[in-house]
């Protein structure tokens, strides 16, 4: 039954089946219309998680490592010698008897960890007697088995006799001298030039 036009609106017959066909179309349309959408807006979510975490992965700050101990230095002692101060002088009037020996260091422990230096020795040679001092900044007279403080410079002398003589009158001597410190390690200053005392 048809109805009429009323206030310019266009009734719709809503009993008869062919009235509802556009309507269920419209909706189907809309149904696949947004089954796609979702399938697209996953697809491009998956692929923007996906670039997201890619993204954060190169901005993330890696951890920084430990601290570790840092490494013993090959050479913890470094030694510079005094020239006017480095020497060797004849025992007796023969020149045969023997030789005393003086030797000054300005010595910097490059290491974190303090030194003791227990002896000396010049090459193979044998002394009859050996002393190592040190003097710091805090103490200015040298000490037997005094401290090579860590990261500082201290000054280290040493005085050697030989009996009999080591030296060749009138000549320089050069020799290799070997410090043993308090870890049993050995420091080697080759060369060392100790001129005769006039």
């Amino acid at each position: 039954m048809a109805r009429q036009k009323a206030a310019g609106a266009i009734l719709v017959d809503w009993l008869t089946p062919d009235t509802w066909k556009p309507a269920v179309e419209l909706v189907k349309e809309w149904q696949a219309l947004g089954a796609f959408f979702v399938l697209v807006v996953g697809a491009v979510g998956g692929w923007a998680t996906g670039l997201f975490r890619w993204a954060a992965s190169k901005l993330r700050r890696a951890k920084p490592a430990a601290p570790s101990a840092a490494p013993e230095p090959k050479r913890p002692l470094r030694f510079v010698g005094d020239d006017r101060s480095t020497f060797h002088t004849p025992i007796g009037s023969d020149e045969n008897t023997g030789t005393h020996l003086i030797g000054v260091w300005d010595v910097t422990n490059v290491s974190d960890r303090a030194f003791v230096l227990l002896k000396v020795r010049l090459g193979s040679y044998i002394s009859t007697s050996d002393i190592v001092g040190v003097e710091n900044d805090r103490d200015p007279a040298f000490r037997i088995k005094g401290t090579l403080k860590a990261r500082r410079m201290s000054r280290v002398k040493i005085e050697l006799t030989f009996a009999p003589a080591i030296h060749v009158p009138s000549e320089d001597l050069i020799l290799d001298v070997i410090f043993t410190d308090n870890y049993e390690d050995e420091h080697r200053v080759p060369g060392v030039r100790f001129p005769r005392f006039t």
